[in-house]
């Protein structure tokens, strides 16, 4: 199947009410999806989709299932800013149209975290967090690093 068959096929389990189990490829989610973990996604509600959500979207090459870090409407469109919890750059943003569903639960081996509830919501927003504090302690050093080089290639 081409991967726009494959996302079809996805979207008509979902569209169903049914959850779509699918295996992970991958590092970007660490430590909390791990490659080769499975996760369960739902087809969302776009207006119930919040920061710290992890959707399944789909980017034009291939599925990613990312955090949402923030929301926002403009011109009628909902735009998602999403990144992977152990990347530092930010994804380009997701339009209401790409997105397949939401993460809902992560296996890991007999690991099961359940993500639609209060203390798997909880552990989304502390992923989210930490994601942003690391990401902009990396953007502070490297500007300190630039800034350190320019003052000290003068001496």
């Amino acid at each position: 199947m081409e991967n726009l068959d494959i996302i079809d096929f996805y979207k008509e389990i979902l569209n169903t009410g049914t959850f779509l189990r699918i295996p992970t490829k991958g590092h970007s989610m660490k430590p909390l999806i791990k490659n080769g973990s499975n996760i369960i996604i739902k087809k969302a509600n776009l207006t119930k989709i919040t920061k710290g959500d992890i959707i399944l979207f789909f980017d034009g090459q291939r599925l990613i299932a990312h955090r949402v870090i923030r929301k926002s409407k403009h011109d009628g469109n909902t735009k998602f800013i999403v990144k992977g919890d152990s990347t530092l750059h930010f994804d380009k943003p997701v339009y209401s149209k790409d997105i397949l569903g939401k993460v809902v639960k992560i296996e890991n081996g007999s690991k099961i975290i359940n993500l639609d509830n209060t203390s798997g919501k909880t552990i989304n927003i502390i992923f989210t967090n930490i994601s942003l504090v690391i990401t902009i302690i990396y953007f502070v050093i490297k500007f300190l690093k630039q800034k350190a080089y320019k003052i000290f290639r003068h001496c």
